[in-house]
């Protein structure tokens, strides 16, 4: 393939805009857009060098990964001793949550960990060091199809481009489709970024092919110089408000095509993309993508208020390290001759074998909880003994269960309250239980949130998770409180299932919303030359919540405020003051109201069945 010093000008135009956006440079609110230019490169690089060595019978699948494990690995490597060598400072469930992106990101499914784990717009994402890992795994995902679909497909003329299209549209219709419905998904996923990279292989096809069909230096250069503006406009004025990856995203995405394939003929923006440092920058844009975040998430962990200035200053930093590795790392490894080349692998293999055992000995062993226990010199009381509080917890239990047996109200001034969901309806369970002296019967079925969007209200049994749930209480209640963990997957069955109990009975519906926050006896150690001060603690810990939860839960508030019929219990409100920001973990005496990052102990019971009811009572839906 011959080289375009052009493409790695836009390279750089590439990763400038989303290394601001991670410093938090406001006037690049749409830099994260920047990893759709790549991906539209990436599709075009590896097309065109595919498709050139299948033309001319030259083409080898195994030469191909040999080429992409030499390019990829030693710097994604050296990214993850950076982030090891970082997580040493970070607490114990931060660092387990690094060990699990450790292995996410060796076994390139890094962007279906960040999926389940974390918003890619949450604010609080400082202890994710390899959270831009994501947009690599999509790019291998699509290296495992993409050389045989070429193979297969390259010699049928006019037939491949209706072939690639098709995949194309499929799946822009898929990111369109599921960004209204699951948003951190679409941006996440594969199946709704791959119509990025298959642009890219449509313009490398276009560009061996038809090349004599580009309009003259004229047009080229207009379309070109358009197609730029509109790529500045992307980086400026899109931001996390607009559905992406949807209709939006075609802009900067069509106009990276359009100089990819323009460029060669428009001589004053071809000279513009390959001006001598914008190529520099482009040939270090991997090790600079690479390493900038790591370095950024270990300020902002430890030095929130002075972020902006200090990932200013840790720039020469991230250029110098991105130099040396182009120097030392990519060049040798990308251009090993043969004989080097198995020592090579038997190094990479090594390496990261080794970042896979400390990312899975960080998840077994809870970020290595034990030592940072033995270490620990401030007020005991803080760090949660969790086999106390789970042995006080069984206790309740034994006086309070079987759940789901029949109401007992023996008269009409009975209400008769169901608790529906997963674990964290067992927390409202207790809590209502162990009310002394109210006019209210008890129950409680485990129907986690996985499952509440396939509830049929005909049938009285449901399936979920393979066990079979008896849902014949629901008909009972008088009051049915709905609640559960919310994710991005199941806000909404949650909401399906309170519209469909509320159409189907003549019970009083509730949803309750989520909170989480750090884990407890993980956040304790956040609290040196503070801990025996509760009101500092307090506002710790509202700065250290699970704002990305949050998010979701709100997101499910929003449906319920659609529907008068039912009522909303806001569950931080029972931990947290938001005009005060401030949350009570722990009480007075510093003893814990949770035992992980979220589930009540004992001690909170009966102030949550509290809160519980009066939320109940003093609802405009009790009162209809």
């Amino acid at each position: 393939m011959k080289y375009r010093a052009e493409i790695d000008g836009l390279r750089a135009l590439a990763v400038v805009p989303v290394i601001l956006f991670h410093a938090g440079f406001e006037l690049f609110s749409g830099g994260f857009v920047g990893v759709d230019v790549f991906f539209v490169i990436s599709g075009y690089l590896i097309t065109t060098i595919l498709y050139e060595q299948r033309l001319s019978h030259n083409f080898s699948i195994v030469k191909f990964y040999d080429r992409r494990i030499r390019r990829i690995l030693p710097p994604l490597i050296i990214t993850g001793l950076i982030t090891v060598a970082i997580a040493i400072s970070f607490t114990p469930s931060d660092i387990k949550n690094v060990g699990q992106s450790l292995v996410a990101t060796y076994t390139f499914l890094s962007n279906y960990f960040f999926y389940l784990e974390t918003d890619y717009f949450n604010p609080f994402n400082a202890a994710s060091p390899l959270l831009h890992t994501w947009s690599l795994a999509v790019e291998e995902q699509y290296y495992l199809f993409a050389p045989f679909l070429i193979y297969a497909i390259a010699n049928l003329r006019l037939f491949k481009y209706f072939i690639v299209t098709g995949f194309l549209l499929a799946s822009f219709y898929a990111a369109v489709t599921l960004t209204n419905t699951n948003p951190n998904l679409s941006f996440y996923s594969i199946h709704t970024r791959a119509w990025e990279l298959l642009l890219g292989t449509l313009i490398a096809f276009l560009c061996k092919d038809y090349s004599q069909l580009k309009p003259n230096k004229y047009l080229s250069e207009l379309l070109s110089v358009l197609s730029l503006l509109l790529l500045a406009l992307s980086f400026m004025t899109i931001d996390e408000n607009f559905s992406h990856p949807s209709y939006v995203t075609a802009l900067p995405v069509l106009s990276t095509a359009t100089l990819i394939y323009l460029a060669p003929t428009a001589p004053r923006v071809k000279a513009l993309l390959s001006f001598k440092l914008l190529v520099r920058i482009g040939l270090i844009s991997y090790s600079l993508y690479l390493f900038h975040n790591p370095i950024f998430s270990a300020i902002k962990y430890h030095f929130e208020e002075q972020a902006l200035l200090l990932k200013v200053l840790s720039l020469p930093l991230i250029i110098l390290l991105s130099v040396l590795s182009f120097k030392y790392v990519e060049t040798p490894s990308r251009s090993a001759s043969s004989s080097k080349r198995k020592g090579l692998y038997a190094i990479t293999a090594i390496s990261m074998t080794l970042l896979l055992s400390c990312g899975y000995m960080a998840h077994k062993q809870n970020g290595f909880l034990s030592f940072f226990k033995s270490k620990f010199d401030g007020n005991a009381n803080l760090i949660v003994n969790v086999d106390m509080e789970q042995e006080l917890i069984q206790k309740v239990r034994e006086q309070f269960y079987p759940s789901d047996i029949d109401f007992d109200c023996i008269d009409e001034s009975c209400q008769r309250i169901l608790l529906v969901g997963d674990s964290f309806s067992e927390d409202a369970y207790l809590s209502l239980q162990s009310l002394a002296n109210t006019n209210y019967s008890i129950r409680r079925i485990e129907f986690d949130d996985e499952c509440m969007g396939e509830y049929i209200p005909s049938m009285s049994v449901q399936l979920c998770q393979n066990n079979r749930v008896e849902m014949n209480l629901i008909n009972d209640a008088d009051i049915v409180i709905i609640t559960a963990k919310w994710q991005e997957t199941t806000y909404q069955d949650g909401f399906v299932l309170a519209e469909t109990i509320q159409n189907n009975s003549e019970a009083s519906v509730f949803l309750v919303g989520s909170v989480m926050f750090e884990d407890l006896s993980s956040f304790a150690f956040r609290l040196p030359g503070m801990s025996d001060d509760i009101n500092r603690i307090s506002e710790m810990a509202y700065i250290h919540q699970r704002f990305d939860r949050l998010r979701i839960s709100d997101k499910l508030k929003k449906l319920v405020e659609g529907n008068s019929s039912i009522g909303w219990i806001e569950k931080s409100d029972f931990f947290c003051d938001s005009l005060l920001q401030s949350c009570s973990l722990y009480d007075e005496d510093f003893n814990p109201l949770i035992w992980d990052n979220a589930h009540l102990t004992t001690r909170s019971y009966i102030p949550y069945g509290s809160f519980l009811i009066d939320s109940v009572e003093n609802s405009s839906v009790f009162d209809e």
